[in-house]
């Protein structure tokens, strides 16, 4: 009741953007992809953090929202969910550092 109430304050100027808090089991069978990965010592989960952050700095900055919505809707057998807590904190230090955090 009080998420939808919250979602529902775009009628008043509000506007958010949903975030996916999850990132895929496996990558694929791209061998290019898993050769860059063991170069770049990175990640699925890192690189799913770098784009949740990259998708909010640019929902803010383009679109001007005032409400970012984290959510792990899309979990499942072939997404795993990203704790909370390290989505958040990880999202938070990169809008402090791009200077965007008190814009929501």
């Amino acid at each position: 009741r009080r998420f939808m109430a919250l979602l529902e304050l775009e009628r008043k100027g509000f506007t958010h953007v949903t975030l996916d808090m999850t990132y895929p089991l496996t990558e694929g069978s791209s061998r290019a992809r898993l050769a860059d990965r063991a170069i770049s010592k990175r990640s699925l989960l890192r690189e799913r953090l770098d784009q949740i952050s990259k998708e909010a700095e640019a929902a803010i900055m383009g679109d001007r929202v005032a409400i970012l919505v984290l959510t792990h809707r899309r979990a499942g057998e072939d997404r795993l969910p990203i704790n909370s807590l390290l989505a958040v904190g990880a999202l938070h230090q990169h809008l402090i550092t791009a200077k965007l955090r008190t814009r929501v």
